[in-house]
């Protein structure tokens, strides 16, 4: 598990040197450590590591996320079943903000 953090850490670092956000880059890397802190403290934290693990790897075709629902890809997008798409997102639950349509699954 450290290691994906450590990676995750490197590509934020990347990404914010090149970005109209590099003068903040301290403060961000600061509340990334923060959230992992969080993260690894909570007891469902393999439960939801093993949902995101049976999720495809997906580019999705579609990204808005300013309407009713946060909106990401759609069924086209990957060859996986809305049935095991919606048990993989089942495992990451409790959900805080939504509602949330996946690649054409539905959650609120």
């Amino acid at each position: 598990m450290r290691s994906y953090q450590e990676h995750e850490a490197e590509q934020l670092k990347a990404f914010l040197s090149a970005s109209v956000l590099a003068a903040f880059s301290n403060q961000l890397l600061r509340l990334h450590e923060q959230g992992w802190s969080d993260i690894l403290k909570h007891g469902d934290l393999n439960h939801w590591q093993a949902g995101f693990e049976s999720l495809p790897n997906i580019i999705p075709s579609v990204i808005y996320l300013n309407t009713p629902a946060v909106k990401i890809g759609v069924p086209a997008n990957t060859s996986m079943s809305a049935t095991k798409i919606e048990s993989a997102l089942q495992q990451l639950h409790p959900w805080r903000k939504g509602p949330f349509d996946l690649f054409g699954v539905h959650i609120d």
